[in-house]
Order: C-alpha cells, then sequence, then structure tokens
C-alpha cells in the first residue's frame, strides 16, 4: 500500500458576523485539507489552520515528492524523512504542512 497522490484543498470562510476574542475580530479563516491517496484506493486527511497556502506550497515543493511511491504504513520512517526537510524551521509554515501529512498519513494507514 503506497502513496499514489496527495491533493490540497484550500477552503475557507468569512463569518457574518464576525468571530472575536480578547484581541481581534476574525472576519476571514482559511484552512487547508491534504488527502493522501494510496495505490489500493484507501484516502487518508489531514488539516491545516494555521497559513495553509504557504504549507501547501511546501507540501507541493518539498514533501510531496520524498513521499510519493512510499509504503503508507511506514509512518515513523516516513516522519523522519519529512522532518529532514524542515532544517531550522521547527514550528512555522513547514512544521504545519508536516502535521497535516502526518495525519493524513496516520489515518490512510
Amino acid at each position: 500500500m503506497k502513496i499514489d497522490r496527495i491533493d490540497a484543498y484550500l477552503l475557507g470562510f468569512s463569518p457574518e458576523p464576525a468571530l472575536g476574542n480578547a484581541q481581534t475580530f476574525i472576519r476571514r479563516r482559511d484552512f487547508m485539507l491534504v488527502s493522501v491517496a494510496t495505490d489500493c484506493g484507501k484516502t487518508g486527511w489531514g488539516e491545516v489552520f494555521n497559513a495553509p497556502f504557504g504549507a501547501a506550497a511546501f507540501i507541493r515543493a518539498k514533501l510531496a515528492p520524498i513521499l510519493l511511491g512510499q509504503p503508507v504504513v511506514d509512518r515513523i520512517p516516513l516522519f523522519e524523512k519529512m522532518r529532514a526537510v524542515l532544517a531550522y524551521d521547527r514550528r512555522g509554515t513547514s512544521r504545519m504542512a508536516l502535521s497535516g501529512l502526518d495525519m493524513a498519513i496516520h489515518d490512510a494507514a
């Protein structure tokens, strides 16, 4: 059961009325759903709520090429391959991308 396809779906909404907290009003909320499809027809889903546009670009450019064709059941080695690509960024957009893909890989497995 190998990873055959990775798709990202950028979604968003504008709540009416705007959602508020102690610091600001949220007038627009964007997020990304990421799917990992296997060659045997199983699909897993993950989500990214912080920096979805940057995470989608990072998945496309850096993470998808190292994951495609890999066995989905090898979750720890796949995580380590993705983590090795992060370089110094341990909490930003690339970590959000890794997290969403890791969720999808676990779900597909």
